[in-house]
């Protein structure tokens, strides 16, 4: 295979089939073949913000109050002197959750989904013990898949 002025030739023919250089992988990416550079750049634009150079990054909140889960994808509930009660509307498809409680306390921290399950039936989540961590993804708009539950985070 060769290129020859952004054309890739196979087996030394003519070239045939144009080369995608733009760093979109925009419109036309149905029609040529990407190279490198522009997989390379598509994925940087993607991955802006989350990949540093010690690796992936995913935005974090610590949370203090009773309220609506941030939209994050790491979320430590820190309250010891009493539960936290907190809501998450739905499940984001495609997308990973990391729900941990960091504080020393016993009450029972609970995060309700609005609408859709964490486990196919059961739609509250209670954390009652430090380092009691849910590691879901979002399998629809409707629905978590537990991914890891480490302790015993509770499904009702």
């Amino acid at each position: 295979m060769s290129t020859t002025d952004q054309l890739v030739a196979v087996g030394g023919g003519n070239p045939v089939i144009p080369l995608d250089t733009d760093a979109l992988l925009a419109a036309n990416s149905d029609k040529r073949v990407a190279s490198q550079k522009a997989v390379k750049g598509y994925i940087d634009t993607q991955l802006d913000g989350f990949l540093t150079p010690e690796g992936l990054v995913f935005p974090e909140s610590i949370v203090t109050a009773s309220g609506a889960l941030p939209d994050d994808s790491f979320v430590q509930l820190n309250l010891a002197s009493a539960g936290l009660a907190m809501t998450l509307a739905t499940p984001t498809k495609g997308r990973f959750l990391v729900i941990t409680q960091i504080d020393a306390g016993t009450h029972g921290h609970t995060v309700t989904l609005g609408a859709g399950t964490w486990d196919g039936t059961n739609d509250v989540a209670t954390f009652n013990a430090p380092g009691e961590t849910l590691v879901v993804f979002g399998v629809s708009n409707t629905r978590f898949v537990i991914v890891e539950n480490i302790g015993s985070v509770a499904f009702s």
